[in-house]
């Protein structure tokens, strides 16, 4: 018999809502993101990413 297994859980984040003088209105709960094989998406977020790949990419003419 062959199992497979789960992916791993990469990141696990704590989501609220919050009014606009910073209050938090709402615990949303937790929200885990699941390992994958594919590459980390490019962002435009600041700060920007420091890893090798994504700093590659932004020194390339």
């Amino acid at each position: 018999m062959s199992e497979t297994a789960a992916p791993a859980v990469r990141m696990t984040l704590r989501v609220y809502r919050v009014n606009g003088g910073g209050e938090v209105v709402e615990d949303r709960g937790r929200v885990s993101v699941m390992g994958a094989d594919d590459p980390v998406p490019t962002t435009s977020a600041y700060p920007p990413c420091g890893c090798v790949g994504c700093t590659a990419r932004r020194d390339a003419p």
